[in-house]
Order: C-alpha cells, then structure tokens, then sequence
C-alpha cells in the first residue's frame, strides 16, 4: 500500500482527504494516510507511535484494509472526471442500477449516449459491452417499440466492433513479437530472429495501411515499420514512419488522456533518429512540441508523473542537443533552467529520470571544458544510494568519472578509480572490446608526462576505438559518451566542444 501512496500525485492526495473527510468515522484513516505520506520505506513502528495509548493500536491491520479500500475509491473517483474509460465504466454502472430499479427508458438514453462516446473514442470492448445491455434492455420491454431492422441492425454494429478489435490485436500481435524479439536479442541480433523481423514485416496487413480500420490498429502499423528500420538501420525510413506517427496523433480530433502516453512516446522517439540525421532544427522543434503536449489535453488534468516524464525527456533531448552541436552558450542556459527545476521537483522525480538528468548536465559540462562542474553533477549519481536501481547510469557515470580525473591529472586517485571501475564493469558483465581497450589505456598513460607521448597514446587509442566504432557490434557506451571526438580534441588541441560542432555539421 505505501507504494500506491508513494505514487500519488499532490492533487490526487488532497482529493483523498477530502472526499474522506466528508465520511463520518474516516478520522483514523486519515491520521494512518498521513503518517504513511511520511514513510519512505514501511515502519510499523511509525503507526504504532501515532496511535499508542488508543483502542485502534490493536486494530491497524483492519485500518489498513479500509485506509487501501478507499484509496482506490478516490482514485475511481478523480479518475471518472478525466478519463473517457473511467466515464463510461460509470455510465454502465448507472445503467445497471437503473436496470435494476426497472427505469428501462432511462437505461436507453445512457446507453444510447454512451455508446456514441464509444465509437468516437474507439472503446471498442466497451461498446460490446454496451451493445449486450442494449439487447438486454429490448429484451425485458419484450421489444416494445423496437423496429424489426433494429435486430440485425444491432448485429451488425456487433459484428464490426469485433472485426475492429481482431484488427487492433492482430497489429498489436506483431508489434508485440517484433518488440520481444529485438529485446531478447538486443543490438546483436541473431540470424533467427532477423528472420523473425522479416516475417513480420511481410504480414499482409503490414503491406497495406488501408487494412488498418482504427486509429491505434494505424499507430501500431507505423511502430512496426519504425522498429523494424530502426533495427536495419535505416534511419531515414524509420525517421518518415515516426514522424508519421507524430502527425497522426497530432491531427487526431478525439484525443484523451489515454492517448496521452503514445503522444508523448511518439515525440521522445523522434528526437534520437532527428540527431542520427543530423535534423537539428527539427529535433529543436519535437522538444519544443513535447514541451507544450498538456496544452492539447486542456480539458483534462495532467497527472504529477506526465509532468515529470516531460521534464525529464524533454530537458534531457536538449541537452544533448547542445552537447552534440557544441553550442556552450545555449547549453550553458538550458542547465540553469534544468538545475531551477530539479530545486522545483526533486521529491516528484522518480530516482531513474533525476540521475539521466545528472548525467546528461554532467556530460554537457565536460564537453563545454568544465570538468570541476562535471564532477559535481557525477558525484550526485555516484554517491545516491539507489543507484543500483539504475545501472547504465551507474555505468556511464563511472566511465565519465574515470575520464574526469585523468583530465584534472588526479593520477594518485586514478589509478584507484580504474581499479574500482573495472570491478563494478566485471561484475556487470560489461567488459567488452571497447572498455577493455580503454580501460587498459588508463592503466598504462595515467602518468604520461611528455606531450609528444601524450599526443602519440591518444592517437593509438582513437584508432583502436575508431575500429571498435565502426564494427557492426556496436557498444552502448557509444550512444552516450563520443570517445572519438574527445580523443581528436586531445589530439588536435582543440575544446572538445568545438570539435563536437565540426563533426555534428560535417556532411
């Protein structure tokens, strides 16, 4: 149950307290709700404190069943307000106690309303559902008033919301297949399972997007084409189904909060292919878009996490645009805005989207030659303690931290550093061709003095990464942290920000 307290947005909270303050009797509930909103972690002895001296002290099992039960009753509640799911499991739920007082003509003009909202919506197990309390309803008027088209007319909506459901799930299927086997088999895919891709692809309803009859059945079809170029590396395809992706949703009229998610999925996904192209502007204009989603739910309310998840994605995108471009006076001002807003949000962020937040602001000030500043933002990641929570954070942070100290000339720490890296790399299982190469660099040049040597080792070392780079195997690390052009501005003498900007604007 903490969990589920854990997860309440703020608004979500004062909801609970008051539509149970408006309960008689609910008084204890509420004293146990706020010394669990208290808790980070379960203390039995924390209740216990509260209610010592009490007859309820003997009784806190019992008030935790009723304090759960009508947790989930508020958020049936605050959710019916902005969830057309929500609204229509309602709308049934009056039908049936209308049913059952007999007040059949008032079932029909929620039914009749509620379906309408179904079929705009594309809700379509709800509108199975519907349809049978429609047929219930004639049933017990002994089909009073009931024109003689109205049977099969009701058996044909039945019947093509069927066929839109087989439609969806059968999309749905193999976006499911095509997801399970590229993540089952990661970047090094077997021969198997890029057969298994290839299979998919050539479905017939995956040939044709007229085949698609709904809206989710058509966004389904785009990821399929999207995942499935993005995995052969065909970044301009997978670049054109995303951003198709994109328009449709953002073209749809009858969008509800739970479109919200695949709205701001299908912008967070354009913006890796967006920097793959080098389509800087238009990744620029994707952050800006994913920015300003709530303002296409108006209606609604926009829960606490989608905030945060918008913060985060969008905060993040742009920081490693700017890391990307070398642009440092851009970068510079987007990290005190970043900084403004964890002050802002830190007790609301989940843990695994504040540490991507602290490295990408810790990698941006590497790049902009601020390795002081990096520290700080790498310290903050290394130094949480759920950090296990998030390993490739934990992975990046180490690799930046080793490369921080090696250029503050920190040798007596480094050759600690590398020694700790490379056990936490073992333990993993992440020591591949790529760190191996890197790690044994660090070992051998952490005293290099003369620049000639220095210059010398850093081009041997670029070669060997360069080879790794182009392999077919990439590595992870590749993703987020550019060796290459770090290694060519040590080379080159240059910053390393300005060598990011060359390469990020070479043809």
């Amino acid at each position: 149950m903490l969990e589920l307290i854990q997860s309440l947005g703020n608004n979500e909270k004062r909801y609970f307290k008051l539509s149970a303050s408006a309960l008689r009797g609910n008084s204890n509930i509420i004293r146990l709700f706020d010394v669990m909103c208290r808790m980070k972690e379960f203390k039995i002895s924390m209740i216990e404190k509260e209610f010592r001296g009490e007859a309820c002290v003997n009784q806190i099992p019992v008030l935790k069943t009723r304090l759960y039960e009508a947790l989930l009753k508020s958020l049936r509640s605050y959710n019916n307000e902005k969830s057309i799911d929500h609204r229509l499991r309602a709308m049934v739920q009056d039908v049936q106690c209308l049913f059952d007082k007999r007040l059949y003509k008032q079932c029909e003009k929620i039914l009749n309303k509620a379906f309408q909202t179904a079929v705009i919506h594309e809700k379509h197990l709800i509108s199975l559902e519907l349809l049978d309390w429609k047929d219930r309803v004639q049933r017990v008027l002994f089909y009073h008033k009931t024109e003689s088209g109205e049977i099969d007319g009701l058996q044909t909506k039945y019947e093509n919301t069927l066929a839109k459901i087989e439609n969806e799930r059968a999309y749905r299927t193999l976006e499911s297949k095509l997801f399970y086997h590229y993540y089952k088999g990661g970047v090094e895919n077997s021969a198997a399972e890029n057969h298994t891709f290839h299979q998919i692809l050539n479905a017939e309803i995956v040939q044709d997007e007229q085949k698609a009859l709904t809206f989710k059945a058509l966004c389904y079809y785009c990821n399929i084409h999207s995942q499935y170029n993005k995995i052969s590396e065909n970044w301009v395809k997978t670049y054109y189904y995303r951003s198709r992706l994109v328009d449709l949703i953002r073209s749809y009229t009858r969008l509800t909060l739970e479109d919200m998610d695949l709205h701001i999925e299908a912008l967070n996904n354009m913006l890796p292919v967006g920097m793959q192209l080098k389509r800087y502007k238009e990744v620029a204009h994707y952050i800006s878009l994913l920015r300003d989603v709530p303002k296409k739910y108006h209606r609604v309310k926009v829960s606490e996490d989608i905030k945060m998840r918008i913060f985060t994605r969008s905060y993040v995108a742009e920081l490693n645009l700017y890391t990307t471009i070398g642009d440092v006076e851009k970068g510079l001002a987007t990290v005190e805005k970043v900084k403004a807003g964890i002050v802002e949000h830190k007790n609301r962020l989940p843990k695994f989207q504040l540490l991507h937040l602290y490295y990408y602001m810790a990698y941006f000030y590497f790049s902009a030659e601020k390795p002081h500043e990096a520290l700080i933002w790498v310290f903050e990641i290394l130094n949480d303690k759920d950090l296990k929570q998030v390993e490739n954070v934990n992975y990046l942070a180490r690799i930046l931290n080793l490369i921080l100290h090696f250029e503050l000339e920190e040798f007596e720490l480094l050759e600690y550093i590398v020694r700790s890296t490379y056990r936490f790399l073992y333990n993993q299982n992440k020591i591949k061709k790529l760190e191996s190469t890197f790690l044994s660099f660090m070992r051998k040049n952490a005293y290099v003095q003369s620049r000639k040597s220095y210059i010398s080792a850093f081009t041997d070392l670029k070669k060997d990464i360069d080879q790794i780079q182009d392999d077919p195997q990439k590595n992870e690390l590749i993703s987020y942290l550019d060796l290459s052009n770090w290694l060519e501005s040590r080379i080159s003498q240059r910053p390393f920000y300005e060598v990011m900007k060359e390469k990020a604007f070479s043809r």
